[in-house]
């Protein structure tokens, strides 16, 4: 295990469900997480987490801001889409890890409308 923190994150981008080449209901709230784990002995600061591009896209998180040697947290990302069409966003995280101090992770959803029952 190096001496210095180095970030790990779960996956390298987030899709909610374009990657089954579905999409998202309008309307509905889907929630996915991603894992920070730091693979360093000394401890990972996490400075910001921030979201930049469509507002259909919200975080919460970092739950911890400082993390051990192999200890891990979590970022929720909330996609309520408004409108049938493609939305990106990019998740920014700094910190002090040796290997990325800046990490980028895209976000991308798309909204769907649902069936014609009921309009």
């Amino acid at each position: 295990m190096p001496q210095k923190p180095q970030l790990v994150v779960d996956r390298d981008s987030i899709g909610f469900s374009q990657e089954f080449g579905s999409g998202t209901f309008i309307g509905t709230k889907p929630q996915e997480s991603l894992m920070l784990q730091n693979k360093g002995l000394e401890n990972l600061l996490i400075t910001s987490v921030s979201m930049a591009g469509d507002s259909a896209f919200t975080i919460n998180g970092p739950l911890k801001s400082e993390l051990k040697g192999n200890e891990r947290t979590y970022i929720q990302i909330i996609f309520a889409p408004t409108a049938e069409k493609n939305y990106s966003a990019t998740i920014t995280i700094v910190s002090n890890a040796e290997n990325t101090p800046q990490k980028l992770v895209p976000v991308t959803g798309r909204g769907l409308k649902a069936g014609d029952a009921g309009q």
